[in-house]
């Protein structure tokens, strides 16, 4: 499976790795971004490559997604942190397991 994953990983970034350079042209073109305001006035950016104007779109998604679900998953850590409390209230102490072992790497076969 690790074989699988590095062979997967190396198409995907050779692939991408072609697509920019077969539009490095189109990327490098300048692009201004216009903004009416009709209170304000209007907003011009400065003239920037496209690549910076994508790269900057991606930026942006993945931090909305980050942000968006920030509060889920503060929620989900409170809920699974009362839960294995509740789960040590329950367990007897001498079904408690000993102190937690290394798991073993992929490559290696499990101790019998």
């Amino acid at each position: 499976m690790r074989k699988f994953k590095i062979a997967l990983w190396t198409v995907v970034i050779l692939f991408l790795g072609l697509i920019i350079f077969q539009n490095l042209e189109s990327l490098g073109a300048l692009i201004a971004l216009k903004l009416n305001l009709s209170i304000a006035g209007n907003y011009e950016s400065p003239d920037l490559p496209a690549g910076i104007w994508v790269l900057a779109a991606l930026l942006l998604g993945f931090f909305v997604a980050y942000f968006g679900n920030l509060a889920a998953r503060f929620r989900a850590y409170r809920t699974i942190k009362g839960l294995r409390a509740k789960l040590e209230a329950m367990t007897p102490p001498d079904l408690k397991p000993p102190a937690a072992m290394p798991a073993p790497e992929e490559d290696e076969a499990p101790v019998s």
